[in-house]
């Protein structure tokens, strides 16, 4: 039919039904994982069993991947949906769920004894690697090459899973943290000793150098007037990109000052 959008029709002509379908499912995953959030406490976790804890974490990989796909269609569907910030709430919940799963699961081994640093060189990822090999999952942390974009993913995930660790020695932490830099981050930190006093200065001066929203919103402005352009195949991916740059920068600023950054960037290529 000439109407429907799946067909080549206009998208303007898709049904009102499938757009409310959309959002009501995106928020019914999103309202499953405050559920989820709800019902573990500390109690419930040192009850379960290594491999409920592991087979939650796997679970919840799963709902984020469902999310994701039911709120990209809505996205493509329903313009003003760029503007929703749930997709990052839902982000945020999930990484603390997650970290939390996984840090039980490190109390029970005797990682804070014998663990062991490796490098996964097709993803470039520093992997904390368990003493106890056959029970645990490998934990992956991003790395951080210094630049500006990827310092809030970097900085949540670390904190979440390494700096709020209590089992972990400040030595471990500081071994950690260099595993997981390159570049100009770990350039910043390169000229101290491993020693716990240094884990702290280390952290802090990462976060001094690195954790300037000012610097992260320009550069998220770069990055999108510096997108290539594509072939229509990779249209999806290129929408992604420029997606995760808007909304990067919705929770710096507000849309005026996001579009003040825009019309600056303009003129300041036109010198």
């Amino acid at each position: 039919m000439a109407g429907d959008s799946s067909n080549g029709g206009d998208p303007a002509a898709v049904s009102p039904d499938r757009v409310t379908f959309l959002k009501l499912k995106t928020m019914a995953i999103f309202n499953r994982l405050l559920r989820i959030e709800a019902d573990i406490n500390s109690d419930k976790l040192q009850n379960m069993e290594e491999y409920a804890l592991s087979a939650m974490i796997e679970s919840l990989g799963e709902l984020k991947s469902t999310f994701s796909a039911a709120h990209n269609s809505f996205e493509e569907l329903d313009v003003e949906s760029l503007n929703s910030d749930l997709p990052y709430k839902f982000d945020d919940k999930l990484v603390n769920l997650k970290a939390s799963l996984q840090r039980e699961i490190s109390k029970r081994s005797v990682y804070q004894h014998c663990s062991t640093f490796k490098m996964n060189t097709n993803d470039s990822q520093s992997i904390i690697v368990n003493g106890n090999r056959s029970r645990l999952p490998l934990l992956t942390l991003p790395k951080f090459s210094g630049v500006y974009t990827e310092w809030t993913n970097f900085f949540s995930m670390f904190t979440s899973v390494i700096e709020k660790d209590a089992d972990i020695t400040q030595v471990d932490k500081l071994q950690h943290l260099r595993s997981c830099l390159s570049g100009a981050a770990l350039d910043t930190i390169r000229s101290l000793e491993i020693n716990e006093a240094n884990y702290k200065i280390a952290f802090d001066l990462l976060r001094k150098r690195f954790d300037n929203n000012r610097l992260i919103f320009q550069a998220h402005i770069r990055e999108i007037f510096g997108l290539d352009k594509v072939e229509v195949n990779k249209l999806r991916e290129l929408t992604d990109k420029v997606t995760s740059h808007i909304r990067a920068l919705q929770i710096l600023g507000s849309l005026e000052e996001i579009s003040d950054c825009v019309i600056v960037h303009l003129i300041l290529q036109r010198w």
